[in-house]
């Protein structure tokens, strides 16, 4: 009879399991997915304020200014900044995704082991095990025919195994692993971008630790000028040659510029302590360690086409990924409007002693076709939907595309404008210095009187504190230009 039982069902296997390895690698494609690299827009082929073709490779871009400690600097923030982290963890969760949509492919395979025990209770039977308890009024249970007679017990074992599939006819699985794919590799660029951005802030910062400490510097010369001016002047005034006047001059002039010291000190304190959060550490009293004066620019790069952006901004490739992503949902939201086979296997064991419980066996297979027919229009409007955050996403991509072209612009003509900036600052630096020098010849002459000389020295120190802050201006001019371009992948300083 188990023979029998046992043919039979070999029979009724086999055309299911004909079927399974055919529809297997056939699956159907529902939707023809985007075939995209370029932005809808049009792209130029130059850039319009590129004035001189560079040569310099960039490469990893703060090591371009030549300075050693904001080298160390940039590698400690790359390795400690907390942000960054949480954009590791979020890479993390996005392969975790990945992984578990790629489950699916697989079957899924379960067993269930449980214990049962019987015992009768006037003429019935009370039930318990690991399934639960069960309570009944029959006298016969099990494979065969025993009878239970009054206070009699037994113990049942159930081995239950299943196997569950869904054969992917129309690829919505395969869809939907291809999308947490793509999702994932965006992921990856997000953080690659937050990697540049935090490069970028770093640069920023250290070149305002760098200007505020030369700011110092200048100021703490240009008050040590103006203290001996005014010993100069008080001698003056007790040989009877200069005014009261001339000397509450020079006095206010210095309290000016001791005043102009405090609030570059509270700009440098600020700049450090951002640059110590930036690092991953609380904000102390560090003082870090910078060379003297700002470095100089470094020779103009190769900047390359405005399409090669396209490959090195990792914003844009962020947002090339998640379209295809979204256009592969379409393919699956599509699929899901289609009939879906599910396959379903059962195998189990039982029997009334543990080492009897391989001998008595029950399978089941069964084909489950699924085929939805009504549902108010939901799938429908679902593949609308998809369809409508792929447009979305397709004009995200040219406007982000374009805001980079506007960065990389903006960029040249800051710099460009920037230099033409510093070298009138440097024309009329020679000038003031030299108004001065005449003011006080006239002033000792008795041509003029002390107040020319107390305007031109205001005048030259104001022009010297300008050109140290315009200079660092035009280095955050050129670290705009080069975060702009994008760069190399930077994550490998944190592995």
């Amino acid at each position: 009879m188990k023979r029998g039982k046992t043919v039979a069902a070999l029979w009724f296997v086999r055309p299911l399991l004909l079927l399974f390895f055919c529809v297997l690698p056939c699956g159907c494609k529902v939707h023809q997915t985007l075939n995209l690299c370029n932005p809808n827009i049009c792209v130029p082929d130059e850039y319009q304020y590129l004035e001189e073709e560079g040569t310099a490779n960039i490469g990893e871009w703060w090591e371009q200014f030549g300075s050693s400690d904001l080298n160390t600097v940039v590698d400690c923030a790359l390795k400690g900044n907390l942000n960054l982290k949480q954009s590791w963890w979020r890479l993390a969760q996005a392969c975790a995704q990945t992984r578990i949509q790629a489950a699916a492919r697989w079957p899924e395979i379960t067993t269930t082991p449980s214990v049962f025990h019987f015992r009768t209770s006037g003429g019935g039977f009370i039930g318990s095990g690991l399934g639960g308890i069960g309570t009944g009024t029959g006298t016969g249970t099990g494979t065969g025919t025993t009878t239970l007679g009054q206070d009699d017990s037994f113990t049942f074992y159930l081995l239950a195994n299943s196997l569950s599939y869904e054969i992917d006819l129309w690829r919505r699985i395969d869809s939907k692993v291809k999308g947490a794919c793509f999702e994932m590799q965006a992921t990856r660029e997000d953080l690659e971008s937050t990697a540049l951005t935090l490069t970028g802030t770093v640069v920023d910062v250290w070149f305002t630790i760098q200007e505020q400490k030369t700011l110092l510097e200048v100021i703490d010369h240009q008050i040590e000028v103006s203290k001996t001016q005014l010993e100069l002047i008080e001698l003056r005034f007790g040989t009877g040659q200069s005014s009261a006047l001339d000397v509450y001059q020079q006095r206010l002039q210095l309290a000016a510029t001791i005043a102009e010291r405090p609030p570059v000190q509270s700009r440098l304190d600020t700049a450090q302590n951002q640059l110590r959060v930036l690092l991953g550490g609380p904000p102390d009293k560090t003082d870090f360690s910078v060379e003297e004066g700002l470095v100089e620019l470094p020779p103009f790069p190769d900047i390359g086409r405005p399409i090669d952006l396209l490959g090195s901004r990792p914003d844009l490739r962020s947002q090339h990924r998640r379209l295809m992503a979204a256009d592969y949902e379409v393919a699956a939201a599509i699929a899901d409007r289609f009939p879906r086979l599910d396959l379903f296997i059962s195998y189990d064991f039982q029997a009334r002693k543990i080492k009897d419980i391989f001998d008595d066996k029950i399978s089941d297979i069964i084909g489950t076709l699924f085929m939805p027919l009504f549902d108010g229009g939901r799938r429908r409007a679902e593949v609308q939907r998809r369809k409508a955050i792929v447009c979305e996403l397709l004009s995200g991509y040219g406007q982000t595309f374009l805001d980079a072209l506007l960065e990389v612009e903006d960029a040249l003509t800051q710099e460009k404008h920037q230099l033409d900036l510093l070298e009138q600052l440097n024309s009329e630096v020679e000038i003031s210095r030299a108004n001065l020098e005449e003011s006080r010849w006239h002033y000792i002459n008795g041509l003029n009187d002390y107040l020319s000389v107390i305007t031109a020295i205001q005048s030259l120190q104001e022009l010297e504190r300008r050109m140290v802050s315009e200079k660092r201006q035009l280095l955050v001019f050129r670290s705009q230009l080069y975060r702009a371009l994008g760069g190399p992948y930077l994550t490998h300083y944190c592995l």
